[in-house]
This record gives structure tokens, C-alpha cells and sequence, in this order.
């Protein structure tokens, strides 16, 4: 090989490197920002009593579980309340999912219920997430009817939520749900540490 030629496939050779090199850079998702950590005090297995405030209804229990995926992007939950005989009445599916762009969450959820509580099965609801004061909010808005979670109380090993609807834009909130969440212990983990 003649030393032109040797020259020419190494400059090829450089250039083809760096242009695989930045390829490569311009196909690596976002790094994750802080903002995704947020949601962090959810993180792990709950246990619930939930108060629908009327008489004639008793107070489900059950549990609730968040999940962080899609390399730290997508916060997932969980939510399945008993129905006191060893079956489900009713489970919950939400996923959120942070836009670094736009730098907001947003979220879709679904419902399947007991045909006795509700019909709202398989539908998927989305909505907006959002953060202040150390207080989580899920609202979606539909026309002028908004339902809207608010988890606040967020501790090491508790917190309350509650969901509230308005038919007229905001104006007024019916229906409210309180729920009171304590944290599952891994129980395997006790004499792990001598605790």
C-alpha cells in the first residue's frame, strides 16, 4: 500500500469513527433530570383504608404500588381495593410519564370495577401531574367536569390522598374519597440488619 493510499483509509477511517461516534450520541436518550425524582416518596408498596363518606357503603381496604421504569421516565401504579371476601372489587392502572421537553408529566389511567360499583371498565382516562409544595396532583379535565387526586401528608411511611369531582368547572367538589396509606415492610429484610 502506498503511503497516498495509507493516508487516504486513514483519514476514512477517522472520519467514518466520528461520525459513528456522533451518531451513536445523537441516538442516547436524555439524560434523566431531577424532576423525575419527585414522585420518588411514592416508590414501593402501600396498604390502604379508604372513607367514601356515606353510610351505606363499609370501608374498603387494599393495597397500592408504585413502580419507576422506562430508566427512570415512567412512575406506574397500582391500585386494587379488596373486596372482603379474598377478590378484587376494584383495580386501578395509572402511568406517568415525564416529557423532558416540556418538563411536565403526564399521565393515562384505566378502571375495572364489580359490576355492582361501577361500568367504567377498560376505558383510558389521561391527565396532567403535577408537583407543589410537596403535594402530588392527578387532574383530568373533560369539558367542565375535572376529577382531581391530591396526595399530600407524604412521609417515609405514610400519606393521605384524596379524590374530589366537579361537574361546573371547578365552581364546586362532590364526591370526595379519603384515603389513608401505610407503608409495607419487607419483613424479609428484618434480621437481614438486625433489626
Amino acid at each position: 500500500m502506498s503511503r497516498k493510499t495509507y493516508r487516504l483509509a486513514f483519514l476514512f477511517l477517522t472520519g467514518l469513527t466520528a461520525c459513528l461516534n456522533a451518531v451513536a450520541q445523537n441516538y442516547t436518550i436524555p439524560a434523566i433530570p431531577a424532576e423525575t425524582h419527585l414522585l420518588d416518596p411514592l416508590l414501593g408498596k402501600w396498604t390502604y383504608v379508604e372513607d367514601l363518606h356515606s353510610p351505606q357503603h363499609y370501608k374498603p381496604s387494599g393495597t397500592w404500588t408504585f413502580s419507576r421504569g422506562a430508566d427512570g421516565f415512567v412512575v406506574s401504579d397500582e391500585f386494587r381495593t379488596d373486596n372482603g371476601s379474598g377478590g378484587t372489587a376494584v383495580i386501578v392502572e395509572t402511568y406517568r410519564a415525564y416529557n423532558p421537553a416540556t418538563k411536565a408529566w403526564t399521565f393515562q389511567t384505566t378502571i375495572y370495577q364489580a359490576p355492582t360499583i361501577g361500568q367504567k371498565n377498560g376505558e383510558w382516562d389521561m391527565g396532567i401531574t403535577r408537583v407543589q409544595h410537596g403535594e402530588i396532583f392527578d387532574e383530568i379535565t373533560k369539558g367542565n367536569t375535572i376529577t382531581r387526586a391530591r396526595f399530600y401528608n407524604i412521609k417515609s411511611d405514610a400519606f393521605s390522598f384524596r379524590l374530589d369531582t366537579s361537574m361546573d368547572g371547578g365552581k364546586t367538589w362532590i364526591k370526595p374519597v379519603d384515603i389513608e396509606a401505610v407503608r409495607v415492610h419487607d419483613n424479609s429484610e428484618i434480621g437481614k440488619n438486625g433489626q
